[in-house]
């Protein structure tokens, strides 16, 4: 059985603007004024996301807000470490 993590985070913010949709990923992209951000967060987030074989989406409207989907999934090693470490308790 694959078990998968979903998670969704939204905002009412003002909105991912089109042109800047295909870089809130790149590490130090911001918007931001100088020290404000470093543009780090998000790009972070993707790396550790694909790391574990996972998958980050977004949607955005200008004045409305940003949702932003993970999906995990749950490796079968730790499902198998899990029932080891179980079976170690008993």
């Amino acid at each position: 059985m694959v078990i998968i993590l979903k998670i969704k985070i939204t905002d009412t913010g003002n909105g991912i603007p089109k042109e800047n949709q295909s870089k809130v990923f790149t590490p130090f992209f911001t918007t931001k004024s100088m020290g404000k951000g470093t543009g780090l967060g998000l790009a972070i987030s993707y790396g550790i996301i694909k790391m574990h074989k996972g998958n980050i989406t977004f949607v955005s409207e200008i004045g409305k807000g940003t949702t932003f989907k993970v999906v995990l999934p749950k490796h079968q090693a730790y499902q198998t470490n899990e029932a080891i470490e179980g079976a170690k308790a008993l």
